[in-house]
C-alpha cells in the first residue's frame, strides 16, 4: 500500500468515527423537524443546512470507500452501500414541498443498524438487535409524523415512538391510530417488518440461552474428562507398580 492510500485510509476512519459522533445530533434534528413548534421558515432553513452537512460528511465517507475498494462493482452493487448512497441525499431540501418525497428521509434512520453491523467486538450480536430495533421504531414514528403531521392521537414524537413500538411489536393497543389512508398504509408496512423484527429477537434470545446450555454441556465434558485423564493415569502408574514387582528377583 502507497503511503498516499494509507492516507486515505487513515482519512476514512477519522470521518467514520466522525459519522458515528454525528448520529445523535441526526437523530436530535430528526425529532427536531417533527415538532410543530420548530415549523417557523427560519427554523427549517436551520435544519435544512444541517442536515445538508450530515448528508456532504455521510457522502465523503462514502466516496472514499469506494475510491478504497478492490472490487468497485460489487461495492456499487451491494444493497448496503446503495443504501447508504441513497441516505445521503438531502431529501429534505429537494423535495420539501412533496410530503411523500420526505418519506425517502428515514433512509437515514437505519445508518445506525447498518453502521452496527461493522463492529466486531464484544456484545456485538446485542448492539445490532438493538440498533434494528431501534432503527425500526424510530423509522415508524418518523414516518407517520410525516404523513399525519397534524393528528392529535400523536402530535407529539413520543406519541408516535409509543405507537411505533406498539406497532412493531404486533401488539396493537389502538390507544393510537392512524387517521389517514396513507397513515393506514404506513402502519401495515411497519406490521410486516414487525413480523420479522419479532422474529429476529426471538432468534437471538433463543442463541442466549442455547449458549448458556453450551456452556453447562462444555463444564461438564470438561470435568468428565479431566476425571477420565485422573483414572487413565491411576491406571497407568497401578500397571506400573505390578509390571515392576514382576520383574523383580525371588518373585
Amino acid at each position: 500500500m502507497s503511503e498516499a492510500d494509507a492516507q486515505i485510509v487513515h482519512l476514512r476512519r477519522m470521518v467514520g468515527y466522525l459519522n458515528d459522533l454525528l448520529l445523535i445530533p441526526m437523530f436530535t434534528v430528526i425529532i427536531l423537524e417533527t415538532s410543530t413548534r420548530y415549523q417557523q421558515q427560519s427554523s427549517l432553513e436551520l435544519f435544512g443546512l444541517t442536515n445538508l452537512g450530515f448528508c456532504a460528511s455521510f457522502f465523503v465517507e462514502w466516496l472514499l470507500a469506494l475510491y478504497l475498494s478492490d472490487d468497485r462493482k460489487a461495492f456499487l452493487t451491494s444493497g448496503n452501500q446503495i443504501l447508504n448512497l441513497v441516505s445521503c441525499i438531502p431529501f429534505g431540501i429537494v423535495f420539501q414541498g412533496a410530503r411523500l418525497f420526505r418519506l425517502f428521509r428515514i433512509v437515514r434512520v437505519f445508518r445506525l443498524a447498518i453502521r452496527a453491523r461493522r463492529y466486531k467486538g464484544r456484545g456485538r450480536q446485542l448492539l445490532q438487535v438493538l440498533s434494528l430495533v431501534g432503527s425500526t421504531v424510530f423509522a415508524g414514528a418518523l414516518a407517520i409524523r410525516i404523513v399525519e403531521p397534524n393528528a392529535e392521537s400523536h402530535e407529539h414524537f413520543a406519541d408516535a415512538l409509543w405507537w411505533a413500538m406498539v406497532t412493531v411489536s404486533t401488539v396493537g393497543y389502538g390507544d393510537i391510530t392512524p387517521e389517514t389512508n396513507t397513515g393506514r398504509m404506513i402502519a401495515s408496512v411497519l406490521i410486516i417488518f414487525g413480523v420479522g423484527v419479532v422474529g429476529y429477537v426471538a432468534g437471538f434470545m433463543t442463541s442466549i440461552l442455547d449458549a448458556d446450555d453450551d456452556e453447562e454441556d462444555r463444564a461438564a465434558l470438561d470435568r468428565l474428562e479431566a476425571n477420565v485423564q485422573r483414572i487413565m493415569e491411576h491406571l497407568e502408574i497401578a500397571s506400573a507398580d505390578e509390571g515392576e514387582s514382576h520383574s523383580r528377583p525371588g518373585v
